[in-house]
């Protein structure tokens, strides 16, 4: 990765990167390159919002004859309540800390709803799949590794909170597809994850799973502050879309061919 990359770098007009974090990270191992550096931030669809209405207009949805959020739900067996992760389950997403961080909330609050994990399969899942058939934890984390596009913004809408404890996340573009479906978030307090979510979530320690479950267990039973960081989620969100990265990123290759 580092040979390949500084090799890109040194060929490279323009360096676009979707965080003003993400940017500092490569002027910081890469300085040769810091001039050429533009933070383009990433979008999210229109699809991804606080109900169907505005999923239903996409067209290949449409066509598709797409289901209600609650019939998509239930034909992936999903509860009416539940926690949420959505990514790939790379080591620097910290699934093993999120699931550790789950069963330290079931101790606080046993009746809090089920932890569902959607996303491809990774090199972490044979450590911290083990663990799930504890008593603490068995019949209580759910695995859907795949689940197809159309399918997320209803699951995404089912949840009561979004958690992404991921270390070293450039910008988090899962956390945005969260806040726009105004599911309030608890996310990592480091990389570029403060930068995206601001005020409008809640933020701890990824390396602190009793943080991480206090932050769990607080934000589960506080429906009001939910609420607040829910309609906070929706207004940062609204900001960002794929059209706006789109020209941006025209405006930053034309510049460079014209350079």
């Amino acid at each position: 990765m580092r040979l390949t990359t500084k090799r890109a770098l040194r060929a490279a007009r323009v360096v676009l990167t979707p965080s003003d974090w993400s940017a500092q990270m490569v002027a910081r191992f890469f300085p040769e390159a810091e001039k050429r550096i533009r933070v383009v931030p990433l979008g999210v669809s229109a699809n991804f919002s606080p109900t169907m209405d505005a999923e239903v207009a996409d067209t290949e949805l449409a066509d598709a004859g797409a289901d209600s959020d609650s019939e998509i739900r239930a034909g992936l067996g999903l509860p009416d309540d539940y926690f949420l992760y959505v990514g790939r389950r790379q080591l620097r997403k910290n699934i093993s800390g999120l699931v550790e961080s789950y069963a330290r909330a079931l101790e606080q609050e046993p009746e809090l709803p089920s932890l569902v994990l959607v996303g491809p399969s990774g090199e972490t899942d044979r450590a911290w799949r083990a663990g799930l058939e504890e008593n603490r934890l068995r019949g209580r984390v759910i695995v859907l590794d795949d689940v197809g596009d159309a399918a997320l913004p209803a699951i995404y809408r089912g949840a009561r909170i979004f958690l992404f404890p991921c270390r070293y996340e450039g910008f988090g573009l899962p956390v945005l597809e969260a806040m726009a479906c105004g599911v309030p978030v608890i996310v990592a307090d480091e990389g570029g994850l403060p930068e995206l979510v601001g005020d409008a979530g809640t933020r701890a320690d990824p390396t602190d799973p009793e943080a991480w479950a206090h932050a769990i267990v607080s934000l589960s039973r506080d429906a009001a502050r939910r609420q607040q960081l829910s309609a906070r989620g929706l207004k940062i969100a609204s900001r960002y879309s794929w059209r706006q990265t789109a020209e941006a990123t025209f405006a930053e290759y034309m510049a460079a061919c014209l350079s």
